[in-house]
């Protein structure tokens, strides 16, 4: 854990913090992986792009990793989440601070129920990058990633909350 808070430490006071939308789909590749009770799945979306998937007996969250302003991909995960068996399916995106806002309207009429942007500020950032660069480093990928998870709790409450909480 020395090696993840120096990390984190240095990429927080950095001059440059770069939003990594690969760190966060590998993050949550493992903890998908890693979970007895999530499927977790890649998959295709609009033009050749992919998205992920966490899928739990009660709850679908689909995660997109595009900027807002790819209109047509987040429609399709929007739409797709709509299509769900499960009631609590939502979209999931990631924004760094500053970037463009996600124009629902542009998207379809399930877009404010389903779409739950988390813009991350540059605390959680510097996290995700710092998990990134430990995991990427160890011998161990599933031996780093289970002594950083705590570190990420947070992130997966967020998550995880229902649409509206």
């Amino acid at each position: 854990l020395q090696e993840f808070a120096r990390a984190r430490e240095q990429l927080f006071f950095g001059p440059d913090l770069l939003f990594d939308p690969e760190a966060i789909r590998h993050a949550l590749e493992l903890a998908g992986r890693r979970s007895p009770l999530i499927d977790y799945q890649e998959f295709d979306v609009a033009g050749g792009n992919s998205a992920a998937r966490w899928r739990s007996p009660d709850q679908e969250i689909l995660f997109g990793f595009e900027p807002a302003e790819r209109t047509p991909y987040w429609r399709a995960l929007v739409e797709q989440a709509g299509e769900s068996a499960l009631t609590d399916a939502k979209v999931v995106a990631f924004t760094p601070p500053g970037t463009p806002a996600f124009v629902t309207e542009k998207l379809n009429g399930h877009a404010r129920e389903r779409l739950d942007v988390l813009e991350l500020d540059r605390q959680t950032i510097a996290t995700l990058a710092a998990a990134e660069t430990v995991i990427g480093g160890s011998n161990s990928e599933d031996e780093a990633f289970t002594l950083i998870s705590p570190q990420l709790d947070f992130l997966w409450r967020r998550i995880t909350r229902p649409m509206g909480d």
